[in-house]
C-alpha cells in the first residue's frame, strides 16, 4: 500500500477524468477537505483542458511497483553498469 503523500510537484491521476499531471498548487477545497490544482501533461480528450482543480480525494499518486519508500526508481539501466 502506498502511504505516501500529494504535494505539490507529485504526478498523480484525476480518478474521474483519468488525466495524469503534476500537482501545481494545494489549497482548500471546503472546511473538510483540501484540493489541487493540476497541470496535465496532454489536453483532456472531451474537452481540451491542460488544468484540473478538485477535491484532494480525486486524485491518486501515480508510481512504479520499484519505487522506493521515498519515490526513487529503483531499477537499473544502462548507466547503472560500468563498461
Amino acid at each position: 500500500m502506498n502511504h505516501r503523500r500529494i504535494t505539490v510537484g507529485s504526478l498523480v491521476r484525476h480518478k474521474p477524468t483519468g488525466g495524469i499531471g503534476l500537482v501545481m498548487e494545494h489549497s482548500m477545497w471546503d472546511g473538510d477537505w483540501g484540493a489541487y490544482k493540476v497541470q496535465l501533461t496532454t489536453p483532456l480528450k472531451e474537452n481540451k483542458r491542460t488544468q484540473v482543480f478538485d477535491r484532494a480525494d480525486q486524485f491518486e499518486l501515480v508510481y512504479i511497483q520499484d519505487d522506493d519508500d521515498w519515490g526513487f526508481d529503483c531499477t537499473t539501466d544502462a548507466h547503472d553498469h560500468e563498461a
